[in-house]
C-alpha cells in the first residue's frame, strides 16, 4: 500500500537531496534520534512507502491504510502544558546534565557539542540505547538533532514526519481477512511489529533521558530554527508523548473499508483519530501495551529531570 507523506514542517537542512527509499513508517517514537520514545512509537507502524519526490501540503488529502471499531471513545483527559511565561509545573527545558558520574557511566563526551557538530556524538550514543539491528538504517544517520525536533514538532500536532527517520520496513506484508462489511485486519499482521516494539521496550530509558539532557543545547538550537519562539522543545516532546499515550485501546476485530486503493478504518470515530494515533493502533494490543508502558516510563523521567 502507498500513501502520500504530509509533514507539518520540514527541516531546511534535512529536506534537500532526499530520495525515495523503503521505510516502514513513523514518533515518540518514538530509532535514529534520541528519545526514540515519541519517534519510535510512530515511525515503525506503517505499511506504505512514501514518495519522497514531492512533499504535499498539510491540507491535501490523506488516506489511511487501515481501520477499526469497538474501542473506548474516552481515551482519558488531555494533559496541557502552558506556553513559556504561564504558570506550569512543566519547565521549558530539562535540567542540564552535569553529574560527572552519570557522564562517565554513559560514556558521554566532555562537553555538549554545538548543533552543526553533533551528529557523530549523537549517533554514537543512539547505538547504545537498544538492540536495533534490522530496524534502523544507520547509513542515513545525518542531521540527527534537526530530524528529532521536526519529528517532535509534528508529533505534538498528531502528525507523522515520515521522512526523518530511516527505519527498515517489516518484511511481512499487511494482511486482511473477509470482504465487504466483514473486511478486517488479520491479527497475524500485528506480529510484523514485534521486533520494533521489543527493541523500543528494551531501550535504556535512564540513558535515553540522560542523552536528551546532555544534548539539549544542540536540540534546542535546532528547534529555534523552526521559528516558534512561543514554544519549547521540551514541552512539545511531552505533548507528543501524551498524544500517543491517549491512543484508544481497541478490543475485538478491527474492521476496514476500502473505498479506493487504500484501506480505512470502518468506524468513523477511529478514522478521525490523528495519523500518529492511527499508526499506534496498527501495532496490535500486545505491542501497543509495550510501547505505551515505555512511553509512560520515559515521560516520568522527563518530568523528574526538570
Amino acid at each position: 500500500m502507498y500513501a502520500d507523506e504530509q509533514d507539518r514542517i520540514s527541516s531546511p537542512a534535512s529536506a534537500a537531496g532526499s530520495q525515495r527509499r523503503p521505510l516502514w513508517i513513523d514518533a515518540v517514537v518514538i530509532g535514529i534520534i534520541l528519545l526514540v520514545a515519541a519517534v519510535f512509537a510512530y515511525r515503525y507502524f506503517a505499511d506504505f512507502e512514501p514518495d519522497y519526490t514531492s512533499l504535499p501540503t498539510r491540507d491535501s488529502g490523506r488516506d489511511s491504510d487501515y481501520t477499526s471499531s469497538d474501542y473506548d471513545s474516552n481515551p482519558g483527559d488531555t494533559q496541557t502544558y502552558p506556553v513559556d511565561g504561564e504558570d506550569s509545573n512543566v519547565a521549558s527545558a530539562p535540567a542540564p546534565l552535569e553529574d560527572p558520574e552519570v557522564k562517565e557511566q554513559y560514556e558521554l563526551p566532555e562537553k555538549s557539542p554545538q548543533l552543526n557538530n553533533s551528529d557523530e556524538d549523537l549517533l554514537s550514543q543512539l547505538r547504545k540505547l537498544s538492540s536495533l539491528q534490522g530496524v534502523v538504517a544507520w547509513s542515513d544517520a545525518q542531521d540527527l538533532a534537526r530530524r528529532f525536533v521536526v519529528l517532535v514538532y509534528n508529533l505534538a500536532e498528531g502528525d507523522v514526519a515520515h521522512r526523518y527517520l530511516p527505519l527498515s520496513s517489516p518484511k511481512e506484508k499487511f494482511r486482511v481477512l473477509g470482504q465487504g462489511k466483514s473486511l478486517r485486519i488479520d491479527p497475524a499482521s500485528f506480529d510484523r511489529y514485534t521486533l520494533y516494539s521489543d527493541a523500543f521496550a528494551a531501550m535504556d530509558s535512564d540513558r535515553a533521558v540522560s542523552i536528551y539532557r546532555f544534548f539539549y543545547p544542540a536540540l534546542e538550537a535546532a528547534f529555534a530554527e523552526l521559528g516558534e519562539p512561543q514554544k519549547s522543545l521540551h514541552k512539545e516532546l511531552l505533548i507528543g508523548i501524551d498524544h500517543l499515550l491517549q491512543t484508544p485501546d481497541l478490543s475485538g476485530d478491527i474492521y476496514l473499508v476500502q473505498p479506493s486503493v487504500y484501506y480505512k478504518f470502518a468506524d468513523p470515530a477511529v478514522e478521525a483519530l490523528s495519523p500518529a494515533q492511527k499508526q499506534m493502533l496498527r501495532l496490535g494490543p500486545a505491542n501497543r501495551a509495550l510501547v505505551k508502558a515505555k512511553l509512560e516510563e520515559i515521560k516520568q523521567l522527563l518530568l523528574a529531570a526538570q
